[in-house]
């Protein structure tokens, strides 16, 4: 669902200034796919870290 929305988002930018602006797109996608996967590792090892601690 993320790659669609940032696909649809990028499209939608290509639409409204008439080109690519690759500076723009490529930190656009970057950030839209890093920062979930980073929360969702968060998430998972989360768990793990804290009953090592114990």
């Amino acid at each position: 669902m993320v790659v669609a929305g940032e696909a649809f988002n990028e499209i939608m930018d290509r639409m409204t200034f008439g080109s690519w602006r690759w500076e723009d797109t490529s930190l656009d996608i970057l950030n839209t796919l890093l920062w979930p996967t980073v929360i969702c590792l968060g998430v998972r090892l989360r768990p793990m870290i804290g009953k090592r601690g114990r």
